[in-house]
């Protein structure tokens, strides 16, 4: 049997779906069974992969054509790099599909037709990263003819609260359901709202665009936004670009 193992990098929601992601459709186009470490998405998502079983050769993602086409291996890194865009739109919706009880769950939560994802938190304090200023945001709505007052800004600063969501170690989730059900989203360089954007049903999507920005270092950055999901989330990893997905 062909097997492609999946392992992750990072904690964080969006950077585990990005990997996952292209994982699944590397083993789903060259006839693998994908495996998996236990992750929170398996009780978000109807995701029901079998667990990793045996130590695979890695494989990292940025060195993709250096194995590409290759089975029995460990896929691991952040795929955040058009190279890794092997799926389309359509894909990462059949992907992850919400388990019916969370559905339930969800259903709970107040919605807002304009949202904006506010990443700070560690932002401010990792080199490198940028946390934008939300006056930026405000601009940005006024230069695209959104009304600035009827932004919702969603931040871990101040977070919905669902407690049976927290029961499950899902507490981010009902902030990433009302960035995933705006039909206005502003997003943040960060993968948590490229993710809503993908998944979500936004009419319109507007991103910052950092190259060039320093990074926070304890300070809120202003930011220039276009139209669109593909500015690349991170301007001080090399291995990041933009990113432009397939419908």
């Amino acid at each position: 049997m062909n097997v492609v193992n999946c392992i992750f990098n990072s904690p964080w929601l969006g950077n585990q779906m990005s990997t996952y992601a292209f994982a699944r459709a590397y083993a789903e186009q060259h006839g693998a069974e994908l495996r998996t470490v236990p992750w929170r998405c398996q009780r978000m998502f109807e995701i029901d992969d079998p667990p990793i079983v045996e130590d695979l050769p890695i494989c990292a993602d940025v060195e993709l054509e250096k194995w590409a086409g290759q089975t029995n291996i460990t896929i691991q890194g952040y795929a955040q790099n058009q190279s890794c865009l092997i799926y389309t739109r359509r894909d990462a919706r059949r992907f992850y599909q919400f388990r019916p009880n969370i559905k339930e769950l969800l259903a709970q939560i107040q919605v807002f037709p304009v949202c904006a994802h506010l990443r700070h938190g560690d932002y401010l304090g990792v080199p490198g990263f940028t946390a934008i200023h939300p006056d930026s945001y405000r601009q940005a709505a006024v230069r695209f003819g959104v009304n600035p007052d009827e932004i919702h800004f969603v931040s871990q600063e101040n977070p919905t609260k669902v407690a049976a969501l927290d029961a499950l170690d899902l507490h981010f989730l009902p902030d990433w359901f009302q960035l995933l059900s705006a039909k206005i989203l502003f997003r943040a360089p960060s993968t948590f709202s490229w993710w809503a954007a993908v998944l979500g049903d936004a009419e319109r999507i507007f991103a910052p665009v950092v190259d060039g920005i320093p990074g926070s270092d304890g300070t809120l950055r202003h930011a220039p936004f276009v139209e669109g999901n593909h500015p690349k989330l991170n301007a001080y990893h090399w291995f990041c670009t933009d990113l432009h997905l397939s419908p």
